[in-house]
């Protein structure tokens, strides 16, 4: 395969060029899209001031699912008791 941007020093010069461009476009594109996210967050977020009190919290663990899971351990890990454990 012939490689023009290493033979002809124009073609490597002008490869370059498009390429810090299209990286410069780039990086204005995720800071304006940062700009763009933090403004958001920052009109849309809650500030808490405080933890929730112990009344306001309701945790739900789906059991059925979580020994599903469970069951479905690779045998591998059937052969090494201890790496069970671990899990």
């Amino acid at each position: 395969v012939l490689r023009p941007a290493i033979t002809d020093p124009r073609v490597h010069r002008a490869f370059i060029k498009s390429l810090k461009a299209a990286h410069s476009d780039y990086l204005e594109a995720v800071k304006s899209l940062d700009r763009s996210i933090a403004a958001f967050i920052e009109a849309e977020a809650t500030a808490y001031s405080s933890a929730p009190r112990l009344d306001q919290v309701d945790v739900y663990i789906d059991w059925t699912s979580q020994q599903q899971k469970v069951q479905h351990i690779p045998l591998s890990f059937e052969r090494h008791p201890e790496m069970s454990v671990a899990i």
